[in-house]
């Protein structure tokens, strides 16, 4: 069938659509546009843009792209800040590991001092 602006059109054959939907995708993609909404983005020169923004994979691609962007930020951001609370808590951590070294030194001593001791009574008790 031929249209009046000389673009081929097509009947439907009572199937299931497809020869429609054929017929619309090769009237945009050859030029010969015959939905107002296509005539209008084109008319407006923004069709591209529509149809990247209409499109959910591009639409997906342009949000987890903006996600990784804010993360990354936030992760610089966020890194020096960990890094110095990290240091930190090293810090009294060694200092609590100290004190303990110590405070087991000091009871071992007492126990060897204590042991001696003992030691020497019992052997001058039995002489």
């Amino acid at each position: 069938m031929q249209l009046g602006n000389g673009c081929a059109g097509s009947q439907a054959d009572g199937g299931d659509g497809r020869q429609i939907l054929i017929a619309e995708s090769l009237a945009v993609a050859t030029g010969c546009v015959s939905n107002k909404a296509t005539k209008q983005d084109s008319l407006r020169g923004g069709g591209m843009l529509d149809a990247a923004v209409n499109n959910p994979q591009v639409l997906a691609a342009v949000v987890a792209g903006g996600v990784s962007v804010v993360v990354s930020l936030l992760s610089n951001i966020y890194s020096p800040i960990a890094q110095r609370r990290l240091e930190r808590t090293k810090g009294e951590i060694q200092k609590e590991i100290e004190s303990v070294r110590t405070e087991l030194a000091t009871i071992t001593s007492e126990k060897n001092a204590r042991r001696a001791y003992e030691y020497e009574t019992r052997k001058r008790l039995y002489e």
